[in-house]
């Protein structure tokens, strides 16, 4: 009977009681942030390479054993600058030769219009035979031919010894050198001696679209970055635009002239090119690192009034360095929540870190 009143009692203790609700779970620590609102500059975005303004290969235009070398890589030089000589001796002796030969050949025509002078009057008195007469005329042209034909080859000799000196043809600077004294150099090799550039201004070539196209205009202005340090922006304008599309990739070139006083950009750089093409006025951004992504597609978690979590689906605009522009799905006035989205669903309440 023991037994009964113990479990009697029990089941009286057991009714008598009521079970508490199980505690609610804590509120997750959140950063959450409201959109910013402002006016963007949309941008058409591609990938250039910077050319020099003017480049040039320093040929021969002698034949010869190189003399001296006048300058060093990586120098600055003026335009007409001496860079190379080609040893003159050769053609130093070719202009004393034209020379010699043109003062033979002026003595000979001194000689003949002497002799044309003094027939002169005997063949206006018919003193002397027209055929005669006629032979002197002829010797008196063709001395004064050879005379113009020494000319113009004293003109030729003193020319190539000129071309013993070459000089810089533009303001630039030398890039590497491929010549040393004793060096046999031609006035037909391929191989240059040396190459020079102009690097202010530089010139940039990237392709658009054909869709990008029709927001592209010349004397636009252009912006670039280095791929390498996105603080190191220039600015610059859009000079020419292709007369035709690629057949095979479908797209046109572009140039843009950008200023390099600095000389902080090389010619061959790989640069990120924008052009602005428009402004979105009031566009919200929001962080990038707030944008999640489903089925349905990109989304971010938002804190309501009752600090619980709610799912926005958006549409997403351009990017702007770290920010997106939000086109539609969110209200200005909403915060986005930054971290902790892993532990986060709809309904769930969180705590707004400040």
């Amino acid at each position: 009977m023991k037994i009964y009143h113990l479990l009697f009692l029990v089941l009286l203790m057991g009714c008598g009681s009521q079970q508490k609700p199980p505690p609610a779970p804590p509120a997750i620590p959140v950063t959450a942030v409201a959109p910013v609102v402002k006016d963007i500059t949309v941008y058409l975005e591609s990938i250039g390479t910077l050319h020099p303004s003017v480049f040039m290969e320093i040929r021969p235009q002698a034949d010869g054993t190189l003399h001296e070398v006048l300058v060093s890589e990586g120098q600055w030089v003026k335009q007409q600058t001496p860079l190379f000589t080609i040893d003159p001796k050769p053609y130093a002796i070719k202009v004393q030769e034209a020379e010699a030969q043109l003062a033979i050949d002026q003595a000979s025509l001194k000689g003949t219009l002497k002799k044309l002078n003094r027939f002169k009057d005997l063949a206006q008195k018919d003193l002397v035979a027209q055929t005669e007469w006629d032979d002197l005329e002829s010797q008196a042209e063709r001395a004064q031919a050879i005379l113009d034909l020494d000319a113009a080859r004293l003109d030729s000799a003193r020319l190539d010894l000129n071309h013993c000196t070459i000089r810089s043809p533009i303001d630039g600077r030398m890039g590497k050198l491929d010549a040393h004294p004793g060096q046999l150099v031609s006035k037909g090799q391929t191989a240059p001696l040396a190459t020079i550039s102009r690097m202010d201004p530089l010139i940039v070539e990237f392709t658009v679209t054909e869709k990008e196209f029709a927001k592209v205009k010349e004397s636009q202005p252009i912006e670039i970055k280095s791929l390498c340090n996105s603080d190191a922006c220039k600015t610059g304008l859009a000079t020419f635009l292709d007369n035709h599309f690629d057949s095979k990739t479908g797209l046109l070139l572009v140039r843009g002239s950008v200023q390099n006083p600095e000389y902080a950009l090389r010619p061959g750089q790989t640069l990120l090119v924008r052009i602005p093409v428009a402004v979105e006025a009031n566009a919200k951004l929001i962080p990038q690192k707030a944008i999640r992504y489903n089925q349905q597609g990109p989304y971010v978690y938002v804190v309501q009034q009752d600090m619980t979590v709610a799912i926005r689906q958006v549409i997403l605009g351009s990017e702007q360095g770290t920010d997106q522009i939000v086109l539609e799905g969110l209200d200005p006035s909403e915060r986005i929540i930054l971290d902790g989205h892993l532990r986060l669903s709809p309904g769930i309440k969180v705590d707004v870190k400040s």
